[in-house]
C-alpha cells in the first residue's frame, strides 16, 4: 500500500475521507499499524498542538475498526484527572459497560475481576483486601487481552497530556505485555505537555526506546489542504478571496479553520455560495478564544451563567450537578445544554453510550470562560459546587474526591482541602495510584494549620511516611514516620507508635540496612507496659522475629514468634495475619534449624488456611513459599504444586517483592530438576520485578546464589565461581545468616565442581561457622551446607570431618539423602560401602523428580568409589547412568565427566549381575513386586505400612544383592530370574 492509499470502505468512508484531508501519510502509517504484522508496535501516539485535528483522526480510525469487524473501547482523560489513578482507564471501562448489556464471559477470574476493582460502583475502593499494583496491572492486562479475543480489539486513550500517571504506566505496560495480543492502543496527547519528569515524558521516552509505539506527529494543513478543508465544509469551492481570508486567518489548525467560517458565516462576511464580503483580514478579526467567547456572548444571561458553572465544575458535564448549583430545574438545564451544543460550545461525548454525556468542544472553550472569570469569583463558584457536591455524595465510596478536593483547593477553603486531599489519598492508595496518593498527601500536608486535630495529623503523618518508605523507597518516609511515632507517644496511642516504628525498621531492612534497627525494635518492646492492648504489641513482634532471624538469632526470634502466638490465640479478625505471620515464622525458623517433621508442615498448612480465610494474599504467597521449600527434600512435584500455586497468586494478587522471592523458590526447583531454559525465564522476571520494587538486598543475592548454581548445572565453571565469589562477599558484609550461607553453599559446590576441595572447603567453612557462633548458643548448621562439606572431606579424604559432619547430620536427614550421606562418610575413612547403598540413593533422588541432582550425586559418588578402591562395577554402572541422565538434561560438561569415568573403569554391561543373585527375604520380595509396579517409596511404604526410610533400606539391599543400579534394572533381573513367581508384563 503506498503512501496516500488507505483502507476507505463501507458507511463510514465519509467521515474517513474528511479526516484523510491533508494526512494521507499519517492515514497509511496509522493504518499500518493498525494491520498488526509481526513487525509493527502495538502503539499509535497521535500527537499534535490543541485544535490539530487528534480526536478527528482518532474517530475516524475507529470507525474503521468497527468496519473491520473490530471491538473498540474508547476513553478520555479530562483537565482534572492527573489526580485520579487510572482515570482515563475508569472512562474506557465505563463507556463500554454502557455500550454493552453484559461484558463477554471469560474463564479467567483474574480478567473478569478487573472492572470491579476499578470502578466504584462495582465495589472498586469499597473496605476490603488491598490490591497491589503489579496485579492492578497484571489483571488490567489479562482484562483486555480476553477482550480483544477473537475479533480484535483497538483501545482508544485520548489526551493522556490530562491523564494521571498510573494511566501512563498501564499503557506502557500494555505495550509490554500485550504484544502478541490482537490489539492496537491508539492513544493521542499534545507534545509539548511531555516535558522531562513528567510520567508522559516518560512513557513517550520508552516506546521509543523499547520499539512499542509509532508516533504520528499532525501538522498543521498545508494551503492546498485547507482549501480541499473548506470545499468540504461549505460543499463548494470558495472564491480566492475567501479562500486568503481564512488561509491566513486560521495557520492551518482544523479546529480554527472551522470556527472561522463558523464566525464567517454567523457575521454574513462569508455566503453559502463562497463568496466573501467585505474587508479581506489577514489575521483572524480575534484570537480564538474572542471568537468562542463571542458566540457565548450572543447567548441570553440564564445560558451564558450556565456555561460558567459548567466551565467550573469540569470538562465533562454532570446534568444534576449542574442543575443544583444553578439553581435550575433539571429540564431547564437539559433544553439549555442543547441550545450551548447549538451554539457550538459543547459537544456530545462520543465515548459515552448513555447518550446524556456532554463535554467543552474543545478545551479552549471552558478555558476562555474560565478565564473570563476574575479569580474571586472563580472561588465562590468553587466553593458552591463544593457544597452541593458534599450534599450528593456524603460518603458514598463512589463520591469522586479527587474533583471534590480540587474544588476545595480552588476555593481557598484550607479545611476541607486537607479533608478532601487525605481522603483522595488513601483511595489512590487503594488502586496503587502512588503518584496521584503522594501529590494528594503533600498538598495536605501544605495546607495543614495548627489546631487541627492532631490524631488526624499523626495519621496523616504515617500513611504518607508509609508510602514514601514503602512504595517509593524514599528517604523522607522514615523522618515522616519517626514525626508520626512521636506524635501517637504524645497522644499516649502506643499502638500506632509501634506501627510506626514497625514500618520504618521495615523500609531500613529491605533497604539493606542493618545498624541499629534491632536495637530500635527492641527498645519499642521495652517501652510497651503488660497491660497496654496486645495489638501494640503484635505490630512489633512479627519484624523483630524476622530480624533475629536475619541476624542469626533463631532460637530468640522462635521465642518471639511464640509469644506473638500466644496473643493471637484464638486468633481474632485483626489479629489473624499477625498469627499467620508467627505460624510462619516458627516454621521457616525450624526448618533453617534442619527441622522437617510433619508437624511443621502442618503448621505451614494452618497458616496458609488462615490466610486464605482473611483474604490475605501476601500471608498465602509466603505460606506456599514455605510449603515450597520444606519440599525440597522430598518429591519435587509437591515442591512444584506449592511453588506454582505461590507464584499465581503473587503473579495476580501479590505485590512485586512476594513475586520475586516466589521465582526464586521456583526457579530453584528448575535447576535441581535440570530445566535450565524455565529457570532462566524465571530469573528474567524476577530481575524486572526487582528492578521496579527497589534494592532488596537477600532477595537479590538469592537470585544470584541460583543462577550460580544454574551456571554449575549446565557447565559454565568460571561464569559460577564468579557469580558466588560476589554472592558471598556481598553476604559476608551484609551480616546476614541465611544470605550467607546460601552463597557460601553455591561457592563452595562451584569449587568442587571445577576439582578444587581445598578452595571448596574454604568456602563453606565460614557459612558452617557462623552457625556455630551464633548468638545464644551454636545452631546446628542446615544439613544442606553439612552434606556438601561431606562431600568436599570425601574428596580431600579427611575422615575426621567427614565423621563428624556425619554424626551431626545423622538424626536431621531422613530417606535418599541419608543414605547418601552415609555412604560418603565411610568411602572418606577409605572404607566402601554396602553394594548398591549409594545407587540407591541415586535412584530414589531421580524418583523424586531432582534429575539434575541425582546426575551430579553420580558423578560424585563414582568419582570417590574410584577413589577408595574396588567397587568398580558399581562405579561404572553409577557413571553410566549419570552419563545418559546428564546427557538428556544437556548438562554437557558434567556428562563428559561421566563418560570419562565408565571409560577409565572398562567398557562392558555396566549394571549386569557377574553372579547369581543373593537371596532376598519375604519383605524384600514384597518390596521388589511393588517396584516393579513403577510405585514410588512414598507409595511403598502406604502399602506395607512401615516408613519411607524403612523402604529405602530395603531398595538398597535390593540392588546390593542383585547387583543393580536402578529400578528399570531391578525390575529386569526380577523377571529374568523369576523372582516374583510372575511373566513380566507384555
Amino acid at each position: 500500500m503506498g503512501e496516500g492509499e488507505t483502507r476507505v470502505r463501507g458507511p463510514h468512508s465519509r467521515l474517513l475521507a474528511q479526516s484523510m484531508v491533508g494526512r494521507q501519510a499519517a492515514w497509511a502509517q496509522a493504518d499500518r499499524v493498525l494491520a498488526r504484522d509481526a513487525t509493527s508496535p502495538p502503539v499509535i501516539q497521535v500527537t499534535g498542538e490543541a485544535g490539530i485535528g487528534k480526536t478527528r483522526m482518532v474517530r475516524a480510525v475507529a470507525e474503521q475498526a468497527r468496519a473491520d469487524g473490530r471491538l473498540v473501547v474508547q476513553g478520555r482523560a479530562r483537565s482534572g484527572d492527573a489526580a485520579l489513578p487510572f482515570g482515563v482507564v475508569q472512562d474506557a471501562l465505563r463507556a463500554f459497560r454502557r455500550s454493552r448489556a453484559h461484558p463477554p464471559p471469560t474463564d479467567d477470574p483474574v480478567a473478569a475481576a478487573f472492572p470491579a476493582l476499578l470502578l466504584p460502583e462495582l465495589g472498586g475502593g469499597a473496605e476490603g483486601p488491598a490490591v497491589s499494583r503489579a496485579a492492578l496491572l497484571e489483571a488490567a492486562a489479562r482484562h483486555f487481552a480476553e477482550l480483544a479475543r477473537p475479533q480484535g480489539l483497538v483501545l482508544i486513550l485520548e489526551d493522556l497530556h490530562w491523564a494521571d500517571p498510573s494511566s501512563n504506566s498501564l499503557v506502557l505496560y500494555f505495550a509490554q505485555t500485550l504484544g502478541q495480543e490482537p490489539l492496537s492502543l491508539v492513544v493521542t496527547y499534545r507534545p509539548e505537555d511531555a516535558t522531562p519528569g513528567s510520567s508522559l515524558h516518560d512513557l513517550r521516552r520508552d516506546l521509543r526506546r523499547e520499539r512499542l509505539g509509532e508516533e504520528i506527529q499532525l501538522m498543521p494543513l498545508r494551503d492546498v489542504d485547507v482549501e480541499a478543508m473548506l470545499a468540504d465544509i461549505l460543499g463548494v469551492v470558495p472564491d480566492e478571496r475567501a479562500r486568503a481570508a481564512i488561509i491566513g486567518m486560521s495557520g492551518g489548525v482544523p479546529f480554527v479553520v472551522e470556527e472561522v467560517v463558523r464566525d464567517a458565516v454567523e457575521r454574513g462576511r462569508l455566503d453559502l455560495d463562497g463568496t466573501w464580503r467585505g474587508e479581506l483580514a489577514l489575521h483572524p478579526p480575534a484570537s480564538v478564544r474572542g471568537l468562542l467567547l463571542a458566540r457565548a456572548a450572543e447567548l441570553d444571561e440564564a445560558d451564558r451563567e450556565l456555561v460558567r458553572w459548567a466551565a467550573v465544575i469540569g470538562d465533562h458535564l454532570d446534568v444534576q450537578l449542574l442543575a443544583a448549583v444553578a439553581e435550575v430545574e433539571e429540564d431547564a438545564a437539559l433544553a439549555a445544554l442543547a441550545r450551548l451544543r447549538d451554539a457550538g460550545l459543547l459537544a456530545e461525548d462520543p465515548v459515552d453510550a448513555s447518550g446524556l454525556g456532554l463535554s467543552f468542544r474543545h478545551a479552549l472553550t471552558r478555558e476562555a470562560v474560565l478565564d473570563e472569570l476574575l479569580t474571586a469569583e472563580r472561588r465562590r463558584r468553587h466553593a458552591r459546587v463544593l457544597d452541593v457536591a458534599e450534599a450528593r455524595y456524603g460518603d458514598a465510596p463512589d463520591a469522586p474526591l479527587a474533583e471534590l478536593a480540587g474544588h476545595a483547593l480552588a476555593a481557598g477553603d484550607r479545611d476541607r482541602g486537607v479533608v478532601y486531599s487525605v481522603r483522595a489519598a488513601r483511595r489512590a492508595l487503594e488502586l496503587c495510584g502512588y503518584d496521584e496518593a503522594e501529590a494528594h498527601f503533600e498538598h495536605a500536608l501544605a495546607l495543614w494549620t495548627p489546631g487541627r486535630d492532631p490524631s488526624a495529623h499523626a495519621g496523616l503523618l504515617l500513611d504518607y511516611g508509609r508510602l514514601l518508605a514503602r512504595a517509593r523507597r524514599d528517604p523522607r518516609g522514615e523522618r515522616l514516620l519517626r514525626e508520626a511515632r512521636a506524635a501517637y507517644l504524645k497522644l499516649g496511642d502506643r499502638i500506632h507508635a509501634a506501627e510506626a516504628l514497625a514500618v520504618a525498621a521495615a523500609a531500613r531492612l529491605h533497604n539493606g540496612e542493618r545498624a541499629g534497627v534491632l536495637e530500635d525494635l527492641a527498645a519499642a518492646r521495652a517501652e510497651l507496659r503488660p497491660d497496654d492492648p496486645s495489638e501494640a504489641h503484635l505490630h512489633l513482634l512479627p519484624l523483630l522475629a524476622d530480624t533475629l532471624v536475619r541476624m542469626g538469632d533463631l532460637r530468640a526470634a522462635i521465642r518471639v514468634a511464640d509469644d506473638g502466638l500466644a496473643m493471637t490465640s484464638p486468633p481474632q479478625s485483626r489479629a489473624q495475619t499477625l498469627d499467620r505471620v508467627h505460624l510462619l515464622t516458627t516454621y521457616g525458623t525450624a526448618r533453617w534449624l534442619g527441622g522437617e517433621a510433619d508437624t511443621g508442615r502442618q503448621a505451614l498448612l494452618d497458616a496458609l488456611a488462615l490466610a486464605r480465610q482473611g483474604r490475605d494474599d501476601l500471608g498465602a504467597t509466603r505460606a506456599c513459599f514455605e510449603l515450597a521449600c520444606a519440599h525440597l527434600s522430598g518429591p519435587a512435584k509437591e515442591a512444584v504444586r506449592w511453588a506454582d500455586e505461590g507464584l499465581e497468586t503473587a503473579r495476580t494478587r501479590g505485590t512485586p517483592l512476594s513475586r520475586a522471592w516466589m521465582c526464586s523458590v521456583r526457579a530453584l526447583i528448575h535447576v535441581r530438576m535440570g530445566e535450565w531454559d524455565d529457570a532462566a525465564n524465571v530469573l528474567g522476571e524476577a530481575d524486572r520485578l526487582m528492578a521496579e520494587v527497589g534494592p532488596d538486598p537477600v532477595v537479590r543475592l538469592g537470585l544470584e546464589w541460583i543462577r550460580g548454581e544454574r551456571l554449575i548445572g549446565m557447565g559454565s565453571i568460571p561464569d559460577a565461581l564468579a557469580t558466588l565469589a560476589r554472592a558471598s562477599n556481598e553476604a559476608d558484609a551484609l551480616e546476614d545468616l541465611q544470605a550467607t550461607s546460601r552463597a557460601r553453599l553455591g561457592l563452595a559446590r562451584a569449587r568442587l565442581a571445577a576439582r578444587d576441595p581445598v578452595g571448596a572447603a574454604e568456602a563453606i567453612g565460614p557459612a558452617i561457622a557462623r552457625w556455630e557462633a551464633a548468638p545464644g548458643r551454636p545452631l546446628p548448621a542446615p544439613p544442606t551446607l553439612l552434606l556438601t562439606a561431606i562431600e568436599i572431606a570425601v574428596a580431600q579424604r579427611d575422615a575426621a570431618v567427614a565423621e563428624m559432619r556425619g554424626r551431626q547430620i545423622a538424626t536431621r536427614l531422613r530417606g535418599h539423602r541419608a543414605l547418601y550421606a552415609a555412604g560418603l562418610v565411610e568411602m572418606a575413612a577409605g572404607r566402601t560401602p554396602p553394594a548398591g547403598t549409594l545407587a540407591a540413593a541415586v535412584a530414589a533422588t531421580d524418583a523424586a523428580g531432582w534429575r539434575w541432582e541425582a546426575g551430579r550425586m553420580g558423578v560424585l559418588a563414582a568419582e570417590a568409589l574410584i577413589r577408595v578402591g574396588g567397587a568398580r562395577q558399581e562405579a561404572r554402572g553409577l557413571a553410566t547412568d549419570a552419563r545418559e541422565r546428564l546427557r538428556a538434561l544437556g548438562a554437557q560438561m558434567w556428562a563428559r565427566r561421566a563418560e570419562a569415568l565408565a571409560d577409565r573403569l572398562g567398557s562392558g554391561p555396566a549394571g549386569g549381575p557377574t553372579r547369581a543373585p543373593g537371596a532376598l527375604t519375604p519383605r524384600e520380595r514384597e518390596v521388589l513386586g511393588l517396584l516393579t509396579e513403577g510405585r514410588s517409596n512414598r507409595a511403598i511404604a502406604g502399602a506395607l505400612v512401615i516408613s519411607e526410610a524403612t523402604v529405602v533400606r530395603h531398595v538398597a539391599n535390593i540392588y546390593a544383592k542383585l547387583q543393580v543400579h536402578s529400578r528399570a534394572q531391578a525390575t529386569r533381573v526380577a523377571f529374568e530370574q523369576g523372582l516374583l513367581g510372575v511373566s513380566p508384563p507384555t
